[in-house]
């Protein structure tokens, strides 16, 4: 399975529903999602996954869209030949021995490190597409032996030869014994999913993406709020982005001590009604010590789930707390945390999710609001706090009972093969450096006379 995008949608368009890919004349969409590719100036664009396990062809094929019973439009090709190709090399004339050569093409299998391990992920349920999956990874002792870099730049993990987006919050985990590490995985069938993942290689630097593993996904990078995000009350509240974070501080009184102090999510960032998602965050609390009631909103809609009673409640308001789970927050939460609200569209259902797990429910709930709030309430008469909020975003969510939730395993580290042999007038070229699918490098084996694109060869092993 492999990934497209559909670029410079209108704010708030959405790709319509009967909108199909085909290749070869065969309809290979899979499934679309729609997310912001800028979020100061609103570009929308959706990213879609193609199958093409179903298309023979090892050639160069056309690729239409369509919409509905339209005529398809030819919109570009698609290369379907896995053989190495070379199109261009750098430098070329008369070169020593030793000189690295840079060669760039197509189809250079990126196996990217000198160890692999391989990630098992059992799924006893049922099929899952394009979904996001945290893996748990001692990257500290991997960092101590020599193989991991120090900021986990050289990670790479590939599925059915297909490279995978993820991402990692390098400042707060990388480096770590419990490294978490999310994967944007092509498909995770029912049984036993395999992922790849190669270290070692230290010429490489960081493929780590939120925007790219995510639907949605601001890291607060550019210390410029987002069009997107409005204040609660409106000239009372005050939410900064600063330093990487969105901070909301405040400092109570008695008129508005019990309404929430922090910003709204529009609905230009709104998914399709028939996808469940999760909306989440990592959060930290500070300043807590005069607001031992208060209560929160992680992602929530109005009158939805909310934390209530000095973290100790999940619930939701209705002349009094309407009580669906226990938080583990307590009254003074300490560290970060993973915190937000989920939304099940087969079944009617939202969630509250704490650390990625599921802490409370509430059934036969119908989504009547379009804007995900993120605020706090003190509750308590001149209580000064603030909370700090990073890496927003919206994922796909499927709730899974106990008894059917994905389990993760790690195989043994193994040394790496290379997959690619380069030969500079029959000779091997040598120190190979796979940098991605479309660029390697290599140090020539003797000194070479004009040496041109004709004289080098890549093959796979």
């Amino acid at each position: 399975m492999k990934s497209c995008d559909v670029s410079n949608l209108p704010v708030g368009r959405k790709l319509p529903a009967d909108f199909k890919i085909l290749v070869a004349d065969i309809d290979v969409s899979s499934v679309c999602h729609q997310k912001v590719d800028d979020l100061i100036n609103g570009v929308i664009k959706a990213s879609c996954k193609i199958d093409l396990s179903s298309v023979t062809s090892t050639a160069e094929e056309d690729l239409y869209v369509k919409i509905g019973s339209s005529s398809a439009v030819k919109v570009g090709k698609i290369d379907l030949n896995k053989t190495p190709k070379v199109t261009s090399i750098s430098p070329t004339g008369n070169l020593s021995k030793n000189q690295t050569l840079t060669i760039t093409g197509k189809n250079f299998v990126a196996m990217t490190g000198n160890y692999t391990q391989n990630i098992l992920i059992q799924n006893p349920a049922k099929a899952l597409f394009d979904y996001q999956v945290p893996v748990t990874i001692d990257t500290a002792t991997l960092i101590s032996q020599g193989k991991l870099k120090s900021d986990c730049s050289d990670l790479r993990f590939t599925q059915d030869s297909s490279e995978l987006k993820y991402w990692l919050d390098t400042d707060k985990t990388c480096n770590k014994n419990s490294t978490t590490i999310w994967l944007r995985a092509l498909k995770l069938k029912v049984g036993e999913n395999k992922i790849t993942m190669d270290y070692g290689n230290s010429n490489l630097s960081s493929a780590s993406s939120c925007k790219d593993t995510f639907y949605f996904c601001d890291e607060f990078s550019d210390n410029a709020l987002a069009k997107h995000y409005t204040a609660m009350i409106p000239g009372n509240d005050n939410f900064t982005e600063n330093n990487g974070e969105i901070r909301i501080h405040s400092t109570n009184n008695n008129a508005i001590k019990h309404r929430l102090h922090g910003f709204r999510v529009t609905h230009e960032l709104d998914v399709p009604s028939s996808l469940s998602y999760s909306f989440d965050a990592e959060v930290k609390f500070e300043n807590l010590d005069n607001a031992s009631n208060w209560k929160a909103s992680f992602g929530g809609f109005e009158d939805t789930l909310a934390v209530y009673n000095g973290g100790t409640v999940i619930g939701y308001y209705d002349g009094s707390v309407q009580n669906f789970g226990t938080s583990q927050l307590g009254n003074k939460p300490t560290g970060w945390h993973t915190l937000g609200t989920a939304i099940n569209a087969d079944a009617d259902q939202i969630y509250f999710l704490e650390n990625n797990q599921v802490v409370g429910t509430r059934s036969n709930y119908t989504k009547n609001s379009l804007d995900h709030r993120w605020g706090f309430a003190a509750q308590k008469d001149n209580a000064s706090w603030e909370i700090r909020v990073d890496n927003l975003r919206i994922r796909n969510f499927v709730f899974m009972p106990e008894s059917s939730k994905l389990t993760i395993s790690q195989t043994e580290e193994k040394a790496v093969t290379k997959p690619l042999a380069v030969t500079i007038n029959g000779k091997a070229c040598l120190n190979i450096n796979v940098i991605s699918t479309t660029k390697l490098e290599c140090n020539l084996p003797e000194a070479i006379t004009n040496l041109s694109l004709s004289n080098v060869v890549v093959t796979g092993n």
